[in-house]
């Protein structure tokens, strides 16, 4: 999470083992760890090799987590990965000394499938499966407690195919993070789709 608010609502959801629950955009696992606490089923998605080799090497021995190396869209495919272009700069700084991974997982972090992301370089990719996220909840064929999303740009693709595939039905409490300050023509888009998030009753929108 960009902020504690976030991480404080999450932690106030008493999630049962029971439970099932999805982090699309992982990274290295650190909100994985808080949704893994209760013993709930976690699916964690995360595209980008460098964050996802920490993310399956730290869960590697906990049964109720998935590590899943694909980026969520609303389709099935390859596409490329654009990297942070810091991640290619000869001149970047060095991850802080506290840092106990590799400078590339340290600026895995804003790795985006959208090429009009500021911050992100096109000369620098790594291609990745996509995974249909309403198909995914659909077939899993029970609720999902928690669906915390961080995918840098695909939200938009990712949040209107929930809507129209009936899919999103399927979720209690739904954690955003929206990325119009990174890619401003995404703003009525965005606008637009947390407004009618607002109509499914069932639904707890954090964003």
């Amino acid at each position: 999470f960009e902020d504690d608010v976030g991480l404080r609502t999450l932690l106030k959801i008493r999630l049962k083992p029971s439970d099932t629950v999805i982090d699309c955009g992982a990274s290295i696992g650190e909100t994985t760890a808080v949704l893994a606490r209760s013993h709930s089923k976690v699916f964690a998605f995360e595209p980008d090799t460098a964050a996802f080799e920490i993310l399956e090497e730290t869960f590697r021995d906990n049964a109720n987590v998935v590590c899943i190396k694909k980026a969520v869209l609303d389709s099935n495919k390859k596409t490329r990965l654009y990297l942070n272009e810091q991640r290619v700069r000869s001149d970047a700084l060095p991850p802080p000394i506290w840092w106990r991974y590799s400078a590339a997982a340290w600026y895995s972090v804003s790795s985006s499938i959208v090429p009009e992301k500021r911050g992100i370089t096109t000369d620098a990719w790594e291609e990745v499966e996509t995974i249909n996220l309403s198909e995914f909840i659909l077939e899993l064929e029970c609720v999902v407690k928690v669906l915390k999303m961080d995918i840098e740009g695909a939200e938009v693709a990712v949040l209107r195919e929930l809507i129209s595939s009936n899919a999103i039905r399927m979720v209690r409490h739904l954690f955003v993070e929206t990325h119009e300050d990174q890619i401003p023509e995404l703003k009525k888009d965005i606008r637009e789709i947390l407004t009618e998030l607002t109509k499914f009753t069932q639904l707890s929108v954090h964003s």
